[in-house]
Order: structure tokens, then sequence, then C-alpha cells
């Protein structure tokens, strides 16, 4: 992936978060924000896929759409395909019995769950991947056909290339 070479810098961290895995800070360190990612042993086998949910955060605020609002949010922006196609899988219905469910089902969660799992699927191992899809905020492998295919069609439509 080439992001644009006007983009704000983002910068990636190791460090704990209490509260969860990964977290994309907007408004900490650079004009592109920060980005930490926790360094401890039981992260280990999702981290490449939580690195890859919060660049997505950063790219819904800065790269995708004219930059410095979410593209997510946006129910008729780039990123609507996407979102449609994760409202018709039966994981939906499932995130929404989570106690997490306001979190889960907000247009900047399914957009990041959406890319991680899709750049996984195309770039990453298949232990990546499996990882992903077994993880149980994502889509089952079987049930993310629709989804990647909403992702990929918005990648290869975009100014950066994949």
């Amino acid at each position: 992936m080439v992001l644009p070479t006007d983009a704000p810098v983002v910068r990636l961290l190791l460090r704990r978060v209490d509260d969860s895995y990964g977290r994309y800070y907007p408004d900490v360190g650079p004009k592109g924000g920060s980005i930490y990612i926790d360094p401890r042993p039981e992260v280990d086998e999702h981290r490449a896929l939580y690195v890859l949910h919060e660049l997505a955060h950063y790219m819904d605020l800065h790269i995708i759409g004219p930059g410095g609002s979410w593209s997510s949010l946006d129910q008729n922006g780039p990123l609507a395909p996407v979102l449609g196609a994760a409202a018709e899988t039966r994981s939906v219905e499932r995130w929404a019995a989570d106690p997490l469910a306001d979190y889960l089902l907000s247009p900047p969660e399914i957009w990041a769950r959406s890319f991680s799992q899709w750049l996984c699927l195309c770039a990453g191992t298949k232990t990546e991947y499996d990882a992903a899809a077994r993880h149980e905020h994502h889509w089952p492998a079987g049930e993310f056909a629709s989804v990647a295919d909403a992702v990929d069609q918005i990648a290869r439509s975009m100014p950066w290339s994949v």
C-alpha cells in the first residue's frame, strides 16, 4: 500500500493500553496522531491485525475522503459499500447482542475491522488471516467474502494503491 506523500505523519508505538490491545489517538503526537499497540505476549496472535485495525482508523480520518473528518460517518461516502455489505452479515446480529454493541457496530469500527481483515486476507499469511477469522469481533472466513469484495473495490478506486 502506498499512502499519499502529503498524508499527515502517524506515530506507531508499542505501549500498553489499559482497556484494549490497540488504540488510535488522533490528537496525540504528530498531526496524523499516534497508534498504540499493546506489547504484552497475550496480544501476539493478533498484533498484526490490531496494527492494521488502528491504521484503518488513521486512514478513515486522514486518507479516505477529504481528510480531517471520519469518512465512515458519511452515509453516502466512499465507505458506504463496505458498511452496507457488513450490515448484511450474520456477524452483525451476533455483535448486536454483545455488551459492546454500540462500539462494535459503529461505522468507524466496522470499517477498521473490515479493512484489517481484508488486508490480512490479501497480503498477510494464512496464519494471520485464520487468526482474524477466528477473532470474536471479526467475520468467519466463509462469511467475509461480500465484505472483502466491497473493501477490494474501494481500495482499487482510491488514489493510494494496494
